[in-house]
């Protein structure tokens, strides 16, 4: 077991894998419906040691995580964590160099990751139970919002093929802004610009885990960006 502190300030203990968890990686309608997460993190975490910026309920062995509500940066980190609780750190695996087309192995250590944690001002504002706020560029209008969860996630996931899925999105995380009564048709005629930085503003106050990694190919030695590879290999039911 492992004892860890997630960037909103979260601290749980959680354990890796066990065998009579492998039917949870391989449940075709969790991976279709998006659950799997919230089954791997009630599976591994062994008892929340401080809530920090969350107010769940208590239960027989203490505060019982509603993951729907737990940020993206928190739950991201914590499938890290428990990956790594499970296999170890080094995590190999293959790239396409995008220069030459020739593949090559890597390996990361998941710890290494770097993680950006919520500034100490919006802990405490959301500890408070408030919204994070910022202001319209254009007219100084204040704007109430949240950070996304893993509720959020889901509905990003169904709304990735519909007209303006950013814009309802955005309205989601959205509970007020000044002088509007509704907030999805103000943002259909908002100035585009005064969006850009709207979204800008809630993913620097966002927490997480930046997941894009520098590779040099072993054939032509040229530096590949990638992003952290998530699938079957990730848990170790595919190599490479």
């Amino acid at each position: 077991m492992a004892d860890i502190t997630l960037p909103s300030g979260l601290k749980l203990q959680i354990r890796g894998l066990k065998g009579k968890e492998l039917k949870i990686l391989q449940d075709k309608t969790s991976l279709r419906t998006g659950t799997i997460g919230e089954r791997i993190f009630s599976a591994c975490t062994v008892s929340v040691l401080d809530p920090g910026i969350y107010s769940f309920k208590d239960g027989p062995a203490g505060p019982v995580v509603t993951w729907d509500d737990v940020l993206l940066g928190d739950r991201f980190a914590l499938m890290l964590a428990i990956r790594s609780a499970t296999f170890g750190a080094a995590f190999p695996f293959k790239v396409t160099c995008r220069h030459c087309d020739e593949s090559y192995e890597w390996q990361l250590n998941l710890t290494d990751l770097p993680v950006k944690a919520l500034a100490p001002e919006d802990v405490a504002v959301l500890k408070a139970g408030e919204s994070l706020t910022a202001r319209l560029p254009s007219t100084q209008a204040l704007v109430k919002f949240r950070l996304a969860t893993g509720k959020d996630e889901r509905a990003v996931a169904k709304a990735k093929t519909e007209p303006n899925a950013i814009l309802s999105m955005l309205a989601l995380r959205i509970s007020e802004i000044d002088g509007v009564d509704n907030v999805r048709a103000f943002l259909d005629d908002a100035e585009l610009a005064d969006l850009i930085s709207l979204l800008g503003e809630m993913d620097k106050r966002d927490c997480g885990v930046e997941t894009t990694i520098e590779t040099a190919c072993e054939h032509c030695d040229r530096i590949n960006e990638v992003g952290l590879p998530l699938g079957e290999n990730f848990w170790g039911l595919k190599k490479g």
